[in-house]
């Protein structure tokens, strides 16, 4: 596990609503999104595709800032796209990298190394 390249980017995709569009794309999708869905149902979530999602984007750049741009939010707050985006690796599985691995070499020097550590893995379906 630890001689994986942990640094090669990998794809991610959820389900954003203009407001979280408009912050992540203020970020120049340099990063994954602050809150994103895997899906989303519901009476009035309306799904759109990229292109409409960017053409509702400029339409709010294109509006007076403050209450304006708040009450588009707001008439817009169920428009969902998807979007796509890559990070590395070790970031896609933060709490992971960040909380459990330390915890794992900590009882390897504990152990004689790491070939007393073992991780075993269950899935459920």
């Amino acid at each position: 596990m630890l001689d994986y390249d942990w640094t090669h980017r990998v794809r991610l995709e959820g389900w954003l609503n203009l407001g979280e569009w408009v912050t992540w794309t203020g970020n120049n999708r340099a990063k994954a999104p602050d809150t994103y869905c895997a899906g989303i149902i519901g009476r009035s979530i309306r799904h759109v595709s990229t292109g409409t999602m960017e053409k509702l984007l400029e339409r709010y750049h294109a509006l007076s800032a403050g209450q304006e741009r708040a009450s588009f939010l707001a008439e817009n707050a169920d428009t969902y796209a998807q979007a796509t985006w890559q990070i590395p690796a070790y970031a896609a599985i933060d709490y992971f990298w960040a909380e459990t691995v330390p915890v794992l070499l900590h009882i390897a020097r504990g152990t004689s190394g790491l070939d007393r550590v073992r991780i075993v893995f269950f899935f459920n379906n």
